[in-house]
C-alpha cells in the first residue's frame, strides 16, 4: 500500500509579520533612546578623568624635576586650549624651548584657573595656590594647588 502525503501550504507561514517587525523596531528605538545619555555621561566622565589624572601627573613630575634640582633650575607648566606644556625654566617665556614636553588634551575639555604653574628649585613651592577647574560638557573636576606644595 503506497501513502500519499500532501501538504497543506495554506497553513505554511514564511518570514515575519508587520506587526512583528514593527515590534522589534520599537523596541531597537526605546533601548536606544534610553542608552545613549548614559553612553554620552560616560564617555564625557572618562575623558575628564583622563584629563584630570594626565595634569596632575604632569604637575607633580615638574614639582619633583624642580625639587631634584635637575639642569639647575625651576619647572613649570604652562596650560593653554588643547594642550599643556612642561617646560624647563623661571617662566613660560623665559624657558628652554629644546626641553618642552607638550600634551595634547582632548578639544572639548577647557581649563579654567592659572596658564602658568611654575615649581621653584629645591623646595618645589609652587607660584600660585590656585584651582584648576576642567569641564567637559556638564562634567567638572578640579586640581587644587596648594602654597605647602601639595597637589589634590
Amino acid at each position: 500500500m503506497k501513502y500519499r502525503v500532501i501538504y497543506n501550504f495554506a497553513f505554511y507561514k514564511a518570514g515575519f509579520t508587520l506587526v512583528e517587525l514593527m515590534l522589534v523596531v520599537s523596541l531597537m528605538v526605546l533601548l536606544g533612546v534610553l542608552v545613549f545619555p548614559i553612553s554620552v555621561s560616560f564617555y564625557q566622565t572618562q575623558i575628564i578623568n583622563d584629563v584630570q589624572a594626565g595634569l596632575t601627573a604632569s604637575l607633580r613630575e615638574s614639582q619633583m624635576l624642580a625639587i631634584s634640582g635637575k639642569d639647575d633650575s625651576s619647572f613649570g607648566v604652562y596650560l593653554q586650549d588643547g594642550s599643556y606644556t612642561l617646560f624647563t625654566g623661571e617662566s613660560y617665556l623665559g624657558r628652554d624651548e629644546n626641553k618642552d614636553e607638550i600634551v595634547s588634551i582632548a578639544p572639548n575639555v577647557s581649563v579654567d584657573g592659572p596658564t602658568e604653574i611654575i615649581f621653584s628649585q629645591l623646595t618645589g613651592l609652587p607660584n600660585v595656590s590656585e584651582t584648576v577647574v576642567l569641564s567637559f560638557g556638564n562634567k567638572t573636576r578640579q586640581i587644587e594647588i596648594m602654597p605647602s606644595g601639595n597637589i589634590d
